[in-house]
């Protein structure tokens, strides 16, 4: 097994690779993620781990950008402690290219771009009100390349084999510009 991580050896990336898969694999290393993403997508390793989120810092915009071009899916989530206390947790997605079973306890990433106006946010989560699908860390980052359109990224409470059931999927998708699916992981139990 090879795994590419954001970063150097010892980084934030390379501890939480290790906490998930132990000294037994393979690591290598890139410079930012946006290799990291085009390494899984090329074959070049079995996964790849990049951050998502930081106590000091937030959401990781780089990050959620690779997401928006890359064709790797999120596997699973690893959340390492990065200070004294316990809030001070940053987390990170590992990469792959399959969607992962059904565990009992998942989350869906989703991105969302969607038109610029008035009402098109509200619009747009009608679905997951209907389906009774909880949102968690939700957050914007423009389209970019000139268009005024924002992309929303989420995690939804469900596994995607759940989600594609009914008309949920397509009554996002006539509400939205574009439904990307970013990948299905289980949840953590300490993320609860």
């Amino acid at each position: 097994l090879t795994i590419l991580c954001a970063g150097s050896i010892g980084g934030l990336a390379h501890q939480a690779a290790l906490s998930k898969f132990g000294s037994s694999v393979e690591y290598s290393f890139r410079e930012d993620g946006a290799d990291v993403f085009k390494g899984v997508e090329n074959h070049e390793a079995d996964c790849g781990v990049v951050p998502i989120e930081t106590h000091s810092n937030g959401v990781v915009g780089h990050t959620l950008d690779c997401f928006a071009k890359s064709g790797a899916l999120v596997s699973a989530e690893i959340r390492i402690q990065t200070g004294q206390t316990p809030d001070c947790t940053d987390r990170f997605f590992v990469l792959g290219r399959n969607q992962t079973p059904v565990s009992g306890h998942d989350r869906t990433f989703l991105m969302l771009r969607i038109e610029d106006r008035p009402g098109a946010l509200a619009s747009a989560l009608q679905p997951f009100v209907d389906a009774g699908r909880n949102l968690r860390h939700f957050t914007s980052r423009p389209a970019g390349g000139g268009s005024p359109d924002l992309l929303f990224f989420s995690e939804a409470d469900g596994h995607l084999s759940e989600l594609q059931a009914g008309d949920f999927l397509r009554e996002l998708s006539k509400r939205c510009r574009t439904v990307k699916v970013l990948g299905t992981f289980p949840v953590p139990a300490k993320s609860e």
